[in-house]
């Protein structure tokens, strides 16, 4: 009874976007329910019901040894993409997109919505191997993300300085715009080193080297939309599309679409080639 009650609660199936460094532990799962059986769990039938639980939980989220849910996990049963992406250290995007060609995810699902699959973990291990193995392992975008990787675990208490770090929200408006989820986004994929601050207040931090980095490389399509429309009076997205101008990164992918800066070369050419 307490199996089959505890496999339909909504928060296991229905559960938020889990991110690169969020851990699942159980509170966030069962709530209160969790706390007052772990309290009482020295008492007759609680450790039953706690052992019920942790079954459950295995059976349909993706924990990993490095999780502790109520007590150690052994071993994974399922993977989502997020830890996949950090256990093969392959981009969440380029995961992603694997998966699709693979047939194990729909095509044209939004972000989210594939962040809270789940996969039997050795079927995504077999398409995080061959990736690896067809080359990509030696790829930029592979070394981009294992030396974000890398950077944020060096990063402890007696190496962190606060001045070389910034809080979500402040990363976010780097970017002239209010979308969290785009600065996530772009962290997942490694282009910015994301961390568990030793701080109090906003433990997640971003580097702000990487998005200043970012910001020489790229610029998002807002600004360069409007830069488009100033220059030449024409509507950007069909304008540019006929002139082969396409986003560096979809906006399928993280939320918006952003280009390279060479696309403003490449858009004073063509702007030039038409007068």
């Amino acid at each position: 009874m307490w199996r089959e009650r505890l496999s339909r609660l909504p928060c296991l199936h229905n559960r938020p976007q889990l991110r690169t460094k969020e851990k699942i532990v159980a509170l966030a799962i069962y709530r209160e329910l969790a706390t007052e059986l772990l309290f009482h769990q020295d008492m007759p039938g609680y450790r039953d019901i706690l052992g019920i639980m942790r079954s459950v939980a295995y059976e349909l989220l993706p924990l990993g040894p490095n999780d502790c849910f109520l007590e150690p996990v052994e071993r994974r049963n399922l993977h989502s993409i997020n830890t996949a992406s950090r256990e093969f250290e392959i981009p969440f995007t380029v995961l992603w997109s694997a998966l699709e060609e693979n047939g194990m995810i729909p095509k044209g699902l939004h972000r989210s919505t594939a962040a809270r699959m789940t996969f039997e973990a050795k079927s995504i291990a077999d398409v995080a191997s061959a990736l690896l193995e067809s080359g990509f392992a030696n790829s930029d975008a592979q070394k981009r993300f294992a030396l974000s990787a890398r950077l944020a675990r060096e990063v402890d208490t007696a190496n962190f300085v606060p001045a070389e770090w910034l809080s979500m929200s402040q990363a976010t408006m780097k970017f002239s715009t209010l979308n969290e989820s785009l600065t996530a986004a772009l962290a997942d994929d490694g282009h910015l080193t994301e961390i568990e601050a030793p701080t109090q207040a906003s433990p997640i931090r971003i580097r702000k080297a990487d998005i200043e980095e970012f910001c020489r490389k790229y610029v998002l399509e807002p600004s360069f939309h409007k830069w488009v429309f100033r220059n030449t009076s024409l509507e950007p997205n069909g304008w540019l599309s006929s002139v082969g101008i396409t986003p560096a990164i979809p906006e399928h992918r993280v939320g918006t679409n952003i280009y390279s800066m060479d696309s403003y070369t490449k858009a004073s050419v063509a702007r030039s080639a038409r007068s």
